[in-house]
């Protein structure tokens, strides 16, 4: 048991999270997005934030369109978190960026696992937390 958290532990999932807002102009999400990225990086368990540069444009999340405000995704960021602090993110990005948005969510560990999905109110986001956690425990936790 003590090995499987540990093995835990040092697996990191890189995450991308796109933000979607049918009434919000590209540049106020960009904003957004930019406010949030110090505080992210900030916080316990991020080793790496970025917003996603443009010329990664054609592994964007489905429904986004390849604009460029100062060279990146309008609303589209790439963090890279260890395991156990997954869900403390989500929550910490759900309480600043989710309010009646789209949220799009792809998450890849280093051990080769992969999850993908989306939420567009708080009960799919609840959902989608749950998913991504069990998605993520090994199988002897589940």
């Amino acid at each position: 048991m003590a090995n499987a958290l540990f093995n835990r532990v040092q697996v990191a999932v890189r995450m991308r999270i796109a933000l979607r807002d049918r009434e919000l102009g590209d540049r106020k999400l960009y904003a957004e997005i930019e406010q949030v990225l110090p505080q992210l990086r900030n916080r316990e368990g991020v080793q790496d934030v970025t917003l996603v540069a443009v010329k990664v444009a054609p592994e964007m999340p489905i429904g986004m369109m390849p604009r460029n405000i100062s060279g990146f995704l309008p609303a589209v960021l790439e963090a890279e978190v260890r395991l156990p602090y997954l869900m403390q993110v989500l929550d910490f990005l759900r309480d600043r960026l989710f309010e009646n948005r789209t949220l799009e969510i792809t998450l890849k560990s280093s051990d080769g696992r992969d999850f993908s999905s989306q939420a567009s109110n708080s009960e799919e986001l609840d959902f989608l937390m749950q998913e991504a956690d069990s998605f993520f425990l090994p199988s002897s936790e589940k």
